[in-house]
């Protein structure tokens, strides 16, 4: 079997006439999504057409990106994953140059194989990457942690493509930013400096509690010196709603199940700092060059050089390893040092960026 090193001359293989054309196949969190895009400008940059198929949920990440196209994967396959036989046609009849699975994910890989393609790729496949026939680019994420939007660039670098900035990008209209500049305005009238607070996660790393945010949301609104954005989905609304029912409204508003992805965009544009953990939000403003306090995990390959925010000044705070519970139980989603002074901590930490920044601004 060979290795996905070994391919570097693939590009060369296609005929002149013919524009080489990636796909890239993947079904997972809004984060890895987001950090698919410093690939695809990469390859744009050197001439590549790129298209990117994933969940319709994601296809707004892609708005107005002009390094790629999307295709929701439900319009391929109405009932993915049962019907992963409609993928296989469409990537034999689609007929691009190239595949690539950034990610184990076994329904695609499988769609892959038996799209008759013969120039597959696969990141972090595990055996049924092999198996299935795909070129195997290997991460080296185990002896050499490096950022995740570097690793999506393997790809490049094997088909002969420099790599670029690791740092992933969103593309907003000054519409949609003045949009949000208004409503957050309305809902927040003042001059304090604006704070995402996202309490919430849905990826594999460990977070802390509801409760701890509630925390620090309160110890913000003592302060006095911010306004204050919880975000998250609409199910989330009620948990946050329940857990913070002895705070005060005062300078804050709860937009879970408000905005749309765009809209949650344009939200983030507009604020000083984001507090929240190894979760889509953090890769939002890594994509806006919006600064983050990041409470992300001690544990390597799940950690901030890993997944950490990219913006200059962006902060990543994560507990001795010694008390992180992930490393010493299997299933733990929340580290030991959540039971302690964590918030006030992460609060400190916040407010000093805040003064710091009025004090530039003078």
């Amino acid at each position: 079997m060979q290795s996905g090193l070994s391919r570097n001359s693939d590009i060369h293989q296609v005929p002149s006439l013919m524009r080489p054309h990636l796909v890239i196949l993947r079904e997972d969190h809004l984060g890895d999504m987001i950090l698919t895009t410093p690939l695809a400008r990469a390859l744009a940059s050197a001439g590549w057409q790129v298209t990117v198929v994933g969940k319709a949920t994601w296809a707004e990440v892609w708005e107005n990106n002009p390094h790629a196209s999307y295709v929701a994967i439900e319009t391929i396959a109405p009932c993915f994953p049962k019907d992963s036989w409609r993928l296989s046609c469409w990537l034999r009849q689609l007929a691009p140059t190239h595949v690539l699975i950034p990610y184990h994910h076994s329904t695609l890989l499988w769609a892959s194989f038996f799209s008759g393609l013969s120039s597959r790729y696969c990141q972090m496949g595990r055996i049924l990457g092999r198996l299935t026939l795909h070129y195997s680019l290997r991460s080296g994420l185990l002896h050499t942690p490096r950022h995740m939007g570097d690793v999506c660039q393997d790809f490049a670098e094997a088909v002969g493509v420099p790599r670029q900035s690791p740092q992933p990008e969103l593309f907003l209209k000054d519409e949609e930013k003045k949009k949000a500049a208004q409503r957050l305005a309305e809902v927040l009238p003042g001059t304090e400096p604006l704070v995402i607070v996202n309490p919430f996660h849905g990826g594999n790393t460990c977070h802390l509690s509801t409760r701890d945010y509630v925390e620090i949301v309160r110890l913000l609104q003592n302060s006095q010196r911010c306004r204050i954005v919880i975000t998250g989905v609409a199910r989330e609304k009620d948990i946050w709603l329940k857990e913070a029912a002895a705070l005060s409204p005062q300078n804050v508003w709860v937009s879970c199940g408000k905005l749309t992805l765009r809209e949650l965009f344009a939200v983030v544009s507009q604020v000083q700092w984001l507090v929240c953990g190894g979760t889509g939000p953090l890769h939002i403003a890594s994509a806006l060059n919006i600064p983050t306090v990041g409470i992300l995990c001690a544990n390597p390959h799940i950690d901030a050089v890993v997944w950490g925010n990219l913006t200059p000044g962006a902060i990543h705070l994560s507990p001795p390893r010694e008390q992180c519970a992930r490393l010493h139980a299997s299933g733990v989603r929340n580290c030991g040092f959540c039971q302690g002074p964590f918030p006030k901590e992460i609060v400190q930490t916040l407010l000093k960026q805040l003064d710091n920044q009025a004090t530039s601004a003078r």
